[in-house]
């Protein structure tokens, strides 16, 4: 009897968190940009904003891997399209090292996408983000059946709400400050979508979560002008929400998501320069909602750095291309991952 009670204690405070959880998300990603500046003042001045319009900001693609901090005008529309790759060699096992020390395991992926943003005011900003996933891997160690597989599918849809609270000083060192947060609804479990093995899919621009799993990511977004460099960068912390396995209730680990970017432009009018980024993703061995984590693979690490070139071909165009080396593994896959992004800006300026 007293068990019974402590199992019913802890689901109780279980379902507490979860629902405190979700009603932080839901204000932060909702009610959070509407009306958090009537009550305070959590967005840049007029005087603020004049100023840094006046100060050394070129037009350029930016980091391949980080959504700006800085957003585009109320009322401005852009487009990011992008196609990620993924070639992997081998997989990691489970303690960080700097190269595959499992067998060898082949997988290679094309991942095209796209995000569309909209400025709803000049410190907010909406956006919609929808990708395609094509794959052919190797079936994971312990497979009934040997050789390849290889699908095509829908990837995960996302709904974004970007929010400016700082703008950048130019005088001084303070940057641009903002949150992102994000609502990943598992489109490709409703289109029938088949998982990557391992579920490891190509990085992109996109926070990472789990394939097929309604999940809540939010984190802040920073960004600084040093003509001639430009600095970015965000931390994403993702819940997934309970899935199912095998018929069976799922409850994956939180994952914490790193990115810095330092862009270094040459030359001003053609928007052409160079970038490096650097990523750190972390899956964690346990969830918001307090729930034991139950998926196979608890934990995962991956440390990769990112070389690009950019070029700005028109005043609403530009674009960048390069390649991400994956540094350091625990649980995930050695991997490179070529990527193509393009960016065009249009409507009111």
């Amino acid at each position: 009897m007293r068990k019974d009670m402590g199992n019913d204690r802890l689901q109780d405070r279980r379902r507490i968190r979860l629902r405190s959880f979700s009603a932080a998300l839901v204000w932060a990603l909702v009610l959070g940009p509407a009306g958090a500046g009537s009550a305070f003042d959590w967005f840049p001045t007029d005087q603020e904003m004049q100023k840094f319009h006046r100060s050394w900001n070129p037009l350029t693609h930016g980091p391949l891997l980080i959504s700006p901090a800085d957003l585009q005008a109320q009322g401005r529309w852009l487009f990011w399209s992008f196609a990620y790759g993924e070639l992997t060699s081998r997989r990691f096992d489970n303690s960080l090292a700097a190269t595959g020390t499992g067998a060898p395991f082949h997988q290679d992926v094309i991942a095209p996408g796209a995000v569309i943003f909209y400025g709803l005011t000049d410190h907010v900003s909406l956006g919609v983000s929808a990708a395609l996933t094509a794959w052919d891997s190797d079936r994971l160690s312990g497979s009934r059946t040997a050789g390849r597989v290889n699908a095509t599918g829908l990837d995960d849809i996302g709904l974004i709400v970007k929010t400016r609270h700082l703008v950048q000083n130019p005088d001084g060192w303070q940057p641009s400050v903002g949150t992102y947060g994000r609502i990943s609804l598992p489109a490709s479990r409703w289109t029938g979508a088949h998982e990557i093995p391992g579920g490891f899919v190509p990085i992109t621009p996109r926070p990472i979560t789990r394939a097929g799993s309604l999940s809540f990511t939010e984190g802040p977004i920073i960004r600084k002008n040093l003509e001639p460099f430009r600095l970015s960068g965000m931390v994403m912390y993702t819940y997934n929400a309970p899935g199912s396995e095998g018929g069976k209730t799922s409850y994956p680990g939180d994952i914490l998501d790193a990115r810095v970017g330092l862009e270094y432009v040459v030359q001003d009018k053609q928007g052409f320069g160079f970038i490096v980024d650097w990523v750190l993703q972390n899956g964690l061995p346990y969830r918001l909602d307090g729930h034991a984590v139950t998926t196979d693979i608890k934990t995962f690490t991956l440390l990769g750095t990112a070389v690009a070139v950019e070029y700005k071909f028109t005043p609403e165009w530009v674009a960048s291309m390069g390649i991400l080396f994956t540094l350091a593994g625990r649980n995930n896959v050695d991997a490179v991952y070529p990527g193509f992004s393009m960016k065009y800006f249009w409507g009111r300026e």
